[in-house]
């Protein structure tokens, strides 16, 4: 009797994910069920009318770069998703105009420059007069210049230490706005022995940054270290 109810849940199973399939909401695949656009869309309307935060993203190629952005730092770094979701749009895009795009978008949220950080290292050698372009910007010249070094393109470019401060600033206060001080100190944490984490401290200490600042404060009340704390809130003290 149970391996009949099984074997009829089964199929009512098979069946309900045809009616999805067929209907737009879903897609199948050899073992899995996938939301199409149309499910995502649908998905998320009823977490919302919840109260859930339930970021979701359907646009196309020609999306709004701050939203897709914004979508995309929701998704695991590590998820087949956020590859795909990444690889399909700048498929549709020039390297020139996808540089601009996402470029002029996280130029004006530093939120969003890590995740431009990634989405660069998805691009070739095509893209190197466009992220050229970059070295002189003030929020985004940094990460051209690591791009640059990092790739065989034929120019000599330095990377300074500040540049790799400006950068790991950058995600630092990403991650405060985004999750939290927890986070923040978690992440700092990750960086080495307590030695270096002071370290990173005091050179954040030197950026005049109010966002810096809030990063300090962070690491000044939340950081289980006495030491790094109490450098922190040295930082903190400094005049700027």
């Amino acid at each position: 009797m149970v391996e009949t109810i099984r074997e009829k849940m089964a199929g009512d199973i098979e069946t309900l994910f045809e009616k999805l399939a067929d209907f737009g909401v879903a897609e199948r695949r050899p073992g899995l069920l996938l939301l199409a656009p149309l499910g995502v869309w649908a998905v998320q309307g009823l977490l919302q009318e919840e109260g859930s935060d339930a970021p979701g993203f359907v646009g196309g190629p020609d999306a709004d770069p701050a939203e897709l952005l914004e979508y995309w730092g929701s998704l695991d770094v590590d998820g087949s998703r956020l590859g795909e979701g990444v690889d399909a749009w700048l498929a549709a895009h020039s390297p020139e105009s996808a540089v601009q795009a996402l470029a002029d978008a996280s130029r004006a949220d530093i939120r969003f420059r890590p995740l431009f950080m990634l989405v660069l290292e998805q691009l070739g050698p095509d893209a190197t007069a466009a992220i050229s372009k970059l070295q002189g910007d003030a929020a985004l010249g940094p990460y051209a210049a690591i791009w640059l070094a990092d790739h065989d393109t034929g120019e000599t470019v330095t990377v300074s230490d500040e540049d790799l401060f400006r950068v790991l600033a950058d995600q630092l206060i990403a991650v405060l706005m985004n999750s939290g001080p927890e986070d923040v100190v978690e992440m700092v944490e990750d960086i080495g022995p307590l030695s270096e984490q002071a370290a990173l401290v005091e050179m954040l200490g030197r950026m005049v940054d109010p966002d810096v600042d809030e990063v300090l404060q962070a690491l000044a009340s939340s950081h289980p270290d006495l030491a790094v704390a109490r450098a922190a809130r040295k930082a903190l003290l400094k005049e700027r």
